[in-house]
């Protein structure tokens, strides 16, 4: 009996010392390491060739990755045939997470989103600054809500390509519309298909990435897109007359995946955020730099800018007037098409 008083008495002050060493045993331990922040890789995909503005945008938001967020966040640029993936297919790219983001023009998607037409009428805006005004304030927000509701994606930011709008490409010689009559001409929206028939050429519809090798080979005579989009492209090579039209306006979209984006840290979700925002101003300044530089290279290579007559340029908004006739009375027009069509003649009366 004595024995076991005296184990208890000896257990109880075990116990005690063992509850008084705690707090100093805690002070002592080693503290937990921080985690590490995640650092997150992401694809985008951009139908065009190295040269051209977009890859450069997504290059300088890269550096901005790196300068001011520990480069936590890379974008892995993929350009035209680096992936097996055409202009046409972007919205499904996008929206099955085959990457987390791509830069997608209005051309380029319209068949896919049929209301998206509207922006690339070629009377739908008078200048480029009002295609940059209503860009801004009624096609982003009409985007954005299309990308959310049915291609698990949003808009991170939009852009326009230089003011100098789609110009004419020619291998030929060319020194009125007269001359195009035959003549197969690439060209991306639908509405500058039927300007080309009305005007007597040929449209053809040729992925971007494919149209240098085509007029190089004479399966087609001409081509229309932007300078700083034709220049590196190498278009200036077997095109050595420039017929400026003027009259489609491309809006640039970089898209991101949803699942992508819910994904990363909050930390980078409003990085990706914030650089995006800064990325369009950059992204526009961008644009007018390098169509600067390509009109001066393609005076340089001796390509010749033949100016629309005063009789071209009215034959030229004939068929324009004629592209927006059958487009409003199109059966087959969505409620979506006809929604932003009103909204952006409402907001230039």
């Amino acid at each position: 009996m004595k024995i076991k008083k005296l184990l208890a008495l000896i257990g109880s002050v075990c116990l005690l010392l063992v509850l008084a060493a705690l707090p100093f045993m805690a002070a002592c331990a080693p503290e937990e390491a921080p985690p590490v922040p995640e650092e997150v890789e992401w694809k985008i995909f951009i139908p065009c060739p190295p040269g051209m503005p977009m890859p450069f945008i997504y290059q300088w938001m890269n550096e901005q990755f790196e300068e001011r967020y520990d480069g936590r966040l890379t974008l892995d640029i993929y350009t035209g045939g680096m992936l097996p993936y055409k202009e046409a297919d972007l919205l499904t790219v996008i929206s099955d997470g085959l990457v987390e983001m791509v830069d997608a023009a209005n051309v380029h998607i319209e068949g896919q989103i049929d209301w998206i037409g509207v922006t690339a009428l070629p009377t739908i805006y008078p200048t480029s600054a009002t295609a940059e005004k209503l860009g801004d304030e009624i096609v982003k927000p009409f985007m954005d809500r299309e990308l959310r509701e049915h291609w698990n994606s949003f808009l991170l930011f939009q852009y326009t390509l230089a003011p100098s709008a789609d110009i004419l490409y020619c291998t030929e010689k060319i020194t009125s519309l007269d001359d195009i009559k035959g003549w197969h001409i690439r060209a991306a929206p639908p509405s500058e298909h039927v300007i080309l028939s009305e005007l007597g050429a040929i449209p053809e519809r040729i992925d971007f990435m494919e149209v240098c090798v085509a007029l190089e080979r004479g399966t087609i005579d001409g081509a229309i897109t932007s300078i700083e989009s034709a220049g590196p492209a190498g278009w200036l090579g077997p095109c050595k007359w420039i017929h400026p039209w003027n009259i489609c306006y491309v809006f640039e979209a970089c898209i991101v995946n949803l699942d992508a984006f819910n994904a990363l840290p909050k930390d980078l979700q409003e990085a990706l955020l914030i650089v995006g925002a800064e990325a369009e101003e950059y992204a526009t300044q961008l644009c007018l730099d390098l169509a600067d530089e390509w009109w001066q290279k393609a005076e340089e290579a001796g390509v010749t800018v033949v100016p629309l007559s005063a009789s071209d340029r009215q034959r030229l908004t004939e068929a324009a007037a004629i592209v927006e006739e059958q487009w409003i009375t199109d059966p087959a027009r969505s409620d979506k098409a006809k929604e932003l069509y009103n909204l952006i003649k409402e907001a230039q009366q």
